[in-house]
C-alpha cells in the first residue's frame, strides 16, 4: 500500500514546493500558456480569481513546509512510512477544498494549471487516486501549452505504476482494493495526450501486458507492435517483441483447430532469436534463452525463446505427423509420404521426425 510519508512522498512534496512556489508561480504569471478551457472573465472575476490563486499558493507553501519539517524529524526512523497524521490530513483536505474552488469557479483563470497540478499532488498524498488522476488529466487536456504539462505526465505515470504494481488485498478469498482498472485508464489517457512522450514506451508495454493478462491477445499484439515501430531504440522494445510472439501463441486453441497462431508464433520466436542472439545485454540473454544440453531434465533443455521454439516445433511436427498417419490410414500413400517428409525436413529435432522416418521405411515396398 502507498504510504505518503515514504521517500517518494518527500520527493513529491519537494517537487510541489519548488515547482509550485517558483516554477508554478512563473507559469501563473505567464501569458504564453494556451488553454482549451479559457473563459472570458470580467475584471472583477479576474481579480477574485487572482486572489484565490494566491491564497491557494500560500496555503500549499505553508503545508509543504510543515511536511518538510516533519520529514526532517523522522529521517532514519523506522516509522518513516507511517500514515499521515490526522492534523496534516485535515490540513491537506482544507487546502484541497481551496484549490477545487478555483478549478470549479475559474477553470480558465491565469494560474489554474498550477492549481490543478498542486491539486493532483495533494490528492495523491491523500491516496485519493481517482481524484488525483482527474486533476492531472484536466491539466493535460485544458493546458497543453503549460509549463506543468510534462510534470503532470510524470505524475500520471507514477500513479499508474503505483496502482498496477500494488498487490490487491483480499477478504474471505474475495479480491478487494484492486485499482488496476484506474491504472489502465491512466495509461490510456497518457497515450492519448502524449503518444511520443519519454514514458510512452513504458505505457505501451504496461498496457500491452495488461491486455495480454486479460486475454485480449490481438489488442496486446497491436500495442507491442506500436511500441516496436515508434520506439525502436527503447529498452522496452526487446520485451515487446518477445511478448508479441507469446501473444500469438496464446491465441492457439489446440491442434484440432486453426494452427495459424502457432506458425506465426514460431516465425516470430525464430526471428527474435536471430536478431538478438548476438546481443550481449542481460535482458537479451535472458529472453533469447539457451540450450542446457542433452543431460538437462526432460522439458527443461531449452529456455525462454529457444524453449518456445522447441515447444512449437514439437506441436507442429505432431500435427503434420498425424496428418500423414490419417492419409496412410485412408490408403493415400503419396499424401502420407509428403507429410512424413515435411515433418522430417522442417522439424528434425523432434521425436516426431524419428517416427516419420520409421513410417517412411515401413511404407517402402519389400526389397526396395
Amino acid at each position: 500500500m502507498f504510504r505518503p510519508l515514504s521517500r517518494r512522498f518527500r520527493l513529491l512534496f519537494r517537487a510541489g514546493l519548488s515547482a509550485c512556489c517558483c516554477l508554478l508561480l512563473a507559469a501563473c504569471e505567464s501569458t504564453d500558456v494556451e488553454d482549451a478551457s479559457a473563459t472570458n472573465l470580467s475584471e472583477a472575476e479576474k481579480t477574485e480569481a487572482a486572489q484565490l490563486v494566491l491564497k491557494c499558493e500560500e496555503a500549499y507553501a505553508a503545508l509543504a513546509g510543515e511536511m518538510e519539517a516533519l520529514q526532517a524529524k523522522r529521517a532514519g526512523e523506522d516509522g518513516e512510512d507511517a500514515p499521515l497524521p490526522a492534523h496534516l490530513r485535515e490540513a491537506l483536505q482544507e487546502t484541497v477544498d481551496r484549490h477545487e474552488e478555483v478549478v470549479d469557479r475559474f477553470p480558465g483563470a491565469p494560474g489554474a494549471d498550477a492549481v490543478l497540478y498542486r491539486l493532483g499532488l495533494m490528492h495523491t498524498a491523500l491516496e485519493d487516486w481517482g481524484d488525483a488522476h482527474e486533476a492531472f488529466q484536466k491539466l493535460l487536456e485544458w493546458y497543453p501549452g503549460s509549463g506543468m504539462f510534462h510534470h503532470a505526465l510524470e505524475r500520471e505515470m507514477d500513479l499508474a505504476r503505483r496502482l498496477l504494481d500494488t498487490e490487491p488485498s483480499s477478504f474471505l478469498g474475495i479480491e478487494i482494493g484492486s485499482q488496476t482498472s484506474l491504472g489502465v485508464e491512466i495509461l490510456e489517457t497518457f497515450l492519448e495526450v502524449a503518444p511520443f512522450a519519454p514514458d510512452a514506451p513504458e505505457a505501451l508495454y504496461r498496457l500491452g501486458r495488461h491486455r495480454f493478462e486479460d486475454g485480449s491477445y490481438d489488442e496486446a499484439v497491436v500495442l507491442f507492435e506500436t511500441l516496436v515501430r515508434r520506439f525502436p531504440g527503447s529498452s522496452y522494445r526487446i520485451k515487446a517483441e518477445y511478448e508479441a510472439a507469446r501473444a500469438h501463441f496464446k491465441k492457439f486453441t489446440g491442434l484440432d483447430y486453426d494452427i495459424t497462431p502457432l506458425e506465426e508464433a514460431l516465425d516470430r520466436f525464430r526471428a527474435f532469436i536471430e536478431i538478438h542472439a548476438e546481443d550481449d545485454s542481460e535482458i537479451a540473454r535472458d529472453l533469447v534463452g539457451r540450450d542446457r544440453g542433452k543431460d538437462a531434465p526432460a522439458g527443461e533443455r531449452y529456455t525462454a525463446a529457444r524453449g518456445w521454439v522447441h515447444l512449437i516445433e514439437n506441436l507442429l511436427a505432431e500435427k503434420n505427423y498425424e496428418l500423414g498417419e490419417w492419409y496412410r490410414g485412408r490408403g493415400e500413400e503419396p499424401a502420407a509420404r509428403s507429410y512424413f517428409r515435411f515433418t522430417i525436413l522442417e522439424y528434425p529435432r523432434t521425436p516426431w521426425a524419428k517416427k516419420a522416418e520409421e513410417k517412411l521405411e515401413a511404407m517402402e515396398p519389400a526389397g526396395h
